[in-house]
């Protein structure tokens, strides 16, 4: 079976969601005829792309992840009403390797995301 925050399909592209949805599940080999079993694929928390997804699969460690990279933060002072204008980065990119890990994991204004991702972006293309 397979289950879905309720924003998660709303907010991805058709083939984001067919390569979102395939990573999900695993077809097992046919056997005497038989339609193929579909079953979950298992995943580890620190293999989640984000915390947001951590929050969604393991919502118990997901809000320990997130609470303690807001307090070793140098913005962990942000009241959490204005915390909506940050966001947390993986410092080695997810598509790199990099886990969704505390010692992996920074808080940075909305801003400076989007220009570390823009430059990582920008280098990718260029190499």
């Amino acid at each position: 079976e397979l289950m879905f925050g309720e924003g998660d399909i709303g907010k991805m592209r058709f083939g984001h969601y067919v390569y979102h949805l395939m990573s999900k599940i695993r077809f097992e080999n046919k056997e005497n005829n038989e339609r193929p079993k579909i079953t979950y694929a298992k995943k580890s928390a620190e293999d989640c792309r984000s915390v947001y997804e951590m929050k969604q699969l393991f919502p118990k460690e997901g809000k320990e992840l997130e609470e303690c990279v807001w307090a070793a933060s140098k913005y962990k002072n942000v009241p959490k009403s204005e915390r909506c204008n940050y966001q947390i980065d993986h410092i080695k990119e997810w598509n790199e390797g990099g886990k969704t890990v505390f010692d992996n994991l920074q808080i940075l204004k909305k801003e400076e995301h989007s220009v570390k991702t823009q430059r990582k972006n920008t280098e990718n293309r260029n190499s």
